[in-house]
């Protein structure tokens, strides 16, 4: 791996690389001194994805655990931000959570030890809007009745 300069900040892992909020994490990184970006991607629409955005597809799932710790063993930053977003009802809430506490474990293994950041988002859904009306930040309280338990990941992520 490359020691991170202000011109190469080395090799940067993200989960969630072709969603919504990931595709401008990704043309960012690579904007701003990234040498290269590994974005995880499901299918082959998303591999052309990442490709047009010039960052490496890395072909796996959340559940595709071998990958997600090789990939940040090999990272020197890895970006957690994949969920899977199933409210069909289809798959448990529980298995999805069950299935995100796993991908953690995972990424985290393969940076042990290595002092090299993890960094997990979330979404602010769980949260009290601002009483004022100003931008709700990390201060604001958690909702008493979220409608999803997705505070179960947060909580796995910070222990």
């Amino acid at each position: 791996m490359s020691n991170p300069t202000p011109t190469n900040k080395g090799r940067l892992f993200i989960t969630g690389a072709t969603g919504y909020i990931g595709r401008v994490v990704t043309e960012l990184a690579l904007s701003s001194g990234w040498a290269t970006v590994h974005g995880l991607s499901r299918t082959p629409t998303g591999d052309t994805i990442l490709s047009n955005l010039g960052a490496t597809p890395i072909r796996g799932e959340l559940s595709s655990l071998d990958v997600l710790q090789r990939e940040s063993a090999a990272a020197d930053a890895v970006l957690h931000l994949a969920f899977i977003h199933d409210f069909s009802g289809a798959t448990p809430y529980s298995d999805i959570l069950a299935t995100d506490a796993a991908a953690v474990d995972a990424m985290a293994t393969g940076l042990r030890g290595t002092g090299k950041p993890l960094v997990i988002s979330s979404g602010c859904a769980l949260v009290e809007a601002d009483p004022a009306g100003a931008e709700t930040d990390e201060t604001a309280a958690i909702m008493a009745n979220p409608p999803l338990e997705r505070m179960k990941a947060e909580a796995y992520a910070l222990r």
